[in-house]
């Protein structure tokens, strides 16, 4: 497949064709988006992973609205969008406390509550250092290995309380910007 093959409408901008040699099995029509408006009633407005470039996706609630090879990936706010099954990026199952600027770069295995908490928010009050990757949780396992479903209290920038952390000790300390602080099953990183 190539760009001449992808006459997405409505998209307002210049068509895209994803190939095999990026990831994108099979390839994959998208297009240059500045909002979701422009990437009509089935797709979202992304960015990809190193916010190089923002492209439409097909908007997505399970695997099985994706085609054959794709899954369908939490983007955040319970939004869904279909990308390769296999993408390295988004092979990793427990990501939570990894560093990101959009809720695509955080994939938990937890649903529909994948978040990233960003650096800035959109107000331009300050967010998490670097961003953080989190899910709405109701237990522990929720937010898989090495990571704690914690109720932070009022401040936390998601939908829902509790959220999951990064668990940390001295041997496994936080990434920058963060401290370990004692919660009553583990430690956990949170913002300094």
């Amino acid at each position: 497949a190539s760009d001449l093959d992808c006459s997405v409408t409505p998209l307002s901008y210049d068509n895209r064709c994803f190939t095999d040699s990026t990831g994108w099995s099979d390839g994959y029509c998208s297009g240059l988006c500045e909002t979701n408006l422009d990437c009509g009633a089935n797709g979202w407005c992304l960015s990809n992973a190193d916010e190089t470039e923002v492209f439409c996706a097909q908007k997505c609630t399970s695997h099985s609205d994706c085609r054959t090879g794709y899954s369908c990936y939490s983007v955040g706010g319970g939004d869904g969008a279909c990308f390769p099954s296999d993408l390295p990026d988004l092979d990793d199952p427990n990501n939570v406390g990894d560093p990101c600027s959009s809720g695509m770069q955080c994939t938990l295995g937890t649903g529909d509550d994948t978040v990233c908490i960003p650096p800035v928010f959109d107000d331009g009050s300050d967010g998490w250092p670097d961003g953080y990757c989190t899910a709405g949780c109701s237990t522990h396992s929720d937010c898989g290995i090495g990571a704690y479903c914690v109720n932070i209290g009022g401040s936390a920038p998601v939908d829902r309380l509790p959220i999951c952390l990064a668990g940390c000790s001295a041997g496994n300390p936080c990434r920058s910007g963060y401290t370990c602080v004692p919660g009553s099953v583990s430690n956990y990183c949170y913002p300094d």
